[in-house]
């Protein structure tokens, strides 16, 4: 009885206005007309089909069928459609007949039509069916209605109607419904048997940033991307990188030692379902070898070891290798490594080398065609006992590659000469060494131009050179004209003469690089008129040639010139150089170089005068007689070194603490003019760099016998400093007058530097905080105005973050700022009290 009495009471609540007519069923669902008949709709929240439109003057119950009175004990009766049983069509007084039944006047004789409420003809009350009499029973409303099946109502029940009862039936007796679904980005969770339908249905979903395993389980999980931040502060991936992993239990007990993995072309880390369904909670401890996957170069860490150069050329090992743990719980999707490289520490300098190799091999493969067969290329970093940088391999028949050696200094992270004059020239001493099988040697003096009887030690060091300047532009880097020798470069659209030096470093090589890059650069800044593509360069260098001593490879700068010239298709290289001067372009760009017999020794190239040699007047220096057996040390081919005596040394502090700062960026500003081949000319460039670990800075000033250059130095303007604008300037004159090779450093200069506010870490404050020091009302709104709901608070930790974070916001703002949001405080109470009125009056 009680249960009935709240039924009733709940539908006088609900319907208290009856008399209304409704063009839709409540919690209508279109996508399920199709189960109902005609004039019905199918409604979520009886799950059945309802009458979508009542009569007029007819209301609905609660569950939501047609009725004109009957159910709230009204005059009125509901008439129904005699071909559509259920479907009420109009209301009529109490008593009074409805269209079609027998005397109604309309359309003769009817039939009557009993509908699915209380009889009208017996409104007997009644409280158990007993009480009604023989062939009624006892309704929801406590009135006796015929015992018919009603379908609708058994439907309600959860039955369908059999021999003129209401049978129930539980769908659901025999269905056991666990487990997850994860299809396309969606996991589903939390199944639950529908009493309906008796099927499955999941009630929880979430979505999978990264997809769906193929098992179809689990959200696929994504460990993370390794990365590591160039000096720049771009940060870049580590691709094709090894990775091995390990699962322990929340014990620290091992579970499994997972397969090796490789990271992907933008550095991420997966793993498979099936390595991942071993464990649910523990730890997935992670480490890093500086080797790729396809075994082309791994990095050697000397360190532990002690390795001198003879010992780390022949080793393999120890690989260079970083670490890492995360913790992993049950249902997530993603487990963020945030493996990021930076300075200082020795991964980062590890991961620097590693990311500039790969950039090296892949330019090797995929623009030069070239496929290693010495592999892999052993990088030894950190080597005791050697300056600089130098590939070992040796020369002649049954040549061997013994890998790349770099000392302590050249190593470090911060070394602003990188890629250019550490890991791309090192390797494409490797890339000659893959083509031509051999490595030049013998000439015997590395670096030293002039000094050598030919010019085969140039024209390998100028190789190295100029293959650094085709990756800066076939990976599109900034400056791609510069190469760094130290903390400053080299302008290689400047036209070095094979005479000058800079200081005691002769300039040969670089010669030799910068014709090479004249025939590849072009644009607005271009003097020469020529720009072959990189790949028709290579056709040239990398092919054999006939000559007069021959058929070989290119072994000379005179060979150079000589295989270019025997070039009939390539564009513009036998276009006139200058009017009736009988030269080519071709023959201007090695004129302009310095690549002539001076024979009547004015420093200018006049007609007649020999082209191709590479000493004045002294047709000796053709060429060289070719590489010889030679399997020692000795072989290694260095870096291009820094000038003795070009460095000047900084002591640059912190403005705030008065303490020296180790690392900051300096931007040098660099004008230079000058006279080429009787040309006045004037070249503008800008760059960035660091200082070295030294504090200090090496100056690569050109020639001073063909420019006259300043460069204006200026400190900070990075992420740490604010920017310091010319602090001061250098000269050619200054620079050439104090240079001493004896002296370390010509110059030392003092700065201060501001450092960049830092962004303030407002303080965590929990919601208890916030409502034991606000009104219960300010803290509800508050909670309102931030759009944080207190059921969400209980639910989500996402959002406990959010209240979190906000509330740290709020206790820090200014009193401007609070006094502002007080005032939006007061409108939201205002509409919010308004809103509570318009709630009353309606329900």
């Amino acid at each position: 009885m009680r249960s009935r009495s709240i039924i009733l009471a709940a539908i006088f609540l609900l319907l208290i206005f009856p008399k209304v007519y409704f063009a839709e069923v409540p919690e209508h669902n279109p996508d399920l007309d199709s189960n109902c008949p005609q004039g019905f709709q199918w409604s979520r929240g009886t799950v059945s089909c309802k009458q979508a439109d009542c009569p007029s003057g007819a209301g609905r119950t609660y569950t939501y069928e047609c009725n004109c009175g009957e159910a709230w004990d009204k005059p009125f009766r509901t008439c129904y459609d005699p071909k559509r049983p259920g479907l009420a069509t109009s209301c009529v007084a109490a008593g009074a007949k409805c269209p079609g039944e027998e005397g109604s006047g309309q359309n003769g004789p009817g039939i009557i039509i009993k509908p699915p409420g209380p009889d009208s003809t017996n409104q007997k009350e009644c409280e158990v069916d007993g009480a009604c009499p023989s062939g009624y029973k006892c309704n929801l409303f406590n009135k006796c209605e015929p015992q018919n099946c009603n379908e609708l109502l058994c439907a309600l029940q959860r039955g369908s109607c059999q021999n003129d009862e209401c049978v129930i039936v539980d769908k659901c007796a025999n269905v056991s419904c666990s487990g997850v679904k994860c299809s396309g980005n969606t996991l589903e969770s939390g199944p639950a048997c529908n009493p309906y339908n008796g099927q499955c249905e999941f009630k929880e979903e979430k979505q999978c940033e990264n997809g769906c395993t193929s098992f179809g389980t689990r959200c696929r999980i994504v460990v993370g991307r390794i990365l590591f931040k160039d000096l720049d502060n771009s940060t870049k991936p580590l691709k094709f990188v090894t990775v091995d992993a390990s699962w322990y239990d929340e014990r620290g007990n091992l579970v499994a030692n997972l397969p090796t993995t490789y990271s992907g072309t933008d550095g991420s880390v997966y793993f498979s379902e099936s390595q991942l369904d071993q464990i649910e909670n523990g730890t997935l401890a992670i480490t890093i070898s500086f080797k790729d996957q396809y075994n082309r170069i791994q990095v050697i860490d000397t360190t532990s070891a002690g390795l001198n150069p003879n010992q780390a050329q022949r080793m393999a090992s120890p690989l260079a290798k970083a670490n890492k743990s995360i913790q992993v719980k049950a249902g997530g999707n993603k487990y963020d490594l945030n493996l990021t490289f930076t300075n200082p520490g020795s991964d980062a300098k590890f991961a620097r080398f590693y990311y500039h190799a790969i950039e090296a091999v892949e330019f090797m493969e995929n623009e030069l065609g070239l496929h290693q067969k010495s592999k892999p290329e052993n990088i030894y970093m950190d080597v005791q006992g050697t300056n600089g940088a130098y590939h070992d391999a040796a020369s002649g028949p049954g040549a061997v590659d013994r890998g790349v050696v770099y000392s302590s200094p050249t190593s470090a992270y911060n070394n602003p000469e990188s890629p250019t004059n550490r890991e791309w020239h090192e390797f494409s001493h490797h890339t000659m060494f893959e083509k031509y099988g051999f490595y030049y040697c013998c000439t015997p003096n590395n670096h030293a131009g002039y000094a050598n009887p030919d010019s085969m030690d140039s024209y390998m060091e100028g190789f190295a050179e100029f293959m650094s300047m085709m990756m800066l532009d076939y990976y599109n880097y900034p400056n791609k004209n510069l190469y760094f020798v130290g903390s400053s470069p080299i302008n290689m659209e400047m036209n070095y003469r094979v005479t000058s030096s800079i200081g005691t470093i002769p300039n040969e090589e670089l010669a030799l690089a910068m014709i090479y890059y004249d025939l590849l650069d072009g644009g607005e800044k271009d003097d020469d008129g020529v720009q072959l593509t990189r790949g028709q360069i290579w056709e040239v260098i990398s092919s054999k040639h006939k000559f007069a001593n021959g058929e070989h490879y290119i072994f000379s700068i005179n060979d150079a010139y000589n295989a270019f010239k025997a070039q009939k298709t390539l564009p513009r290289l036998n276009d006139e150089w200058f009017k009736d001067a009988g030269v080519t372009k071709l023959d201007g760009i090695f004129i302009m170089h310095g690549v002539y017999a001076d024979e009547n020794h004015n420093g200018v190239w006049n007609p007649g005068e020999p082209i191709g040699y590479t000493l004045n007047g002294n047709k000796s220096r053709l060429g060289a007689a070719g590489p010889t057996q030679l399997d020692q040390l000795e072989n290694g081919h260095f870096n291009r070194p820094a000038v003795l005596g070009s460095y000047i040394k900084l002591n640059v502090n912190d403005e705030e603490t008065g303490q020296a700062i180790g690392d900051y960026l300096i931007h040098v500003k660099v004008h230079s003019e000058g006279n080429e081949e009787g040309k006045g000319v004037s070249y503008d460039y800008e760059f960035d760099t660091h200082p070295n670990p030294n504090g200090e800075i090496n100056l690569n000033m050109p020639p001073k016998e063909d420019y006259k250059t300043t460069m204006a130095f200026s400190f900070g303007g990075d992420e740490n400093y604010e920017q310091k604008t010319e602090q001061f300037t250098v000269t050619s004159d200054e620079f050439y007058q104090k240079l001493d090779p004896e002296v370390h450093t010509f110059a030392t200069y003092s700065a201060t530097l501001k450092p960049k506010p830092k962004p303030v870490e407002l303080p965590p404050v929990d919601l208890k905080t916030i409502l034991k020091n606000c009104p219960c009302a300010s803290a509800f709104v508050l909670i309102v105005f931030l759009g944080v709901g207190c059921a969400n608070y209980r639910k989500s930790e996402e959002t406990r973050s959010n209240i979190s974070d906000y509330a740290g916001i709020w206790n820090w703002m200014n009193k401007k700022e609070t006094k502002k949001i007080e005032n939006n405080i007061r409108k939201r109470r205002k509409i919010s009290k308004r809103i509570k009125q318009l709630y009353v009056e309606q329900y």
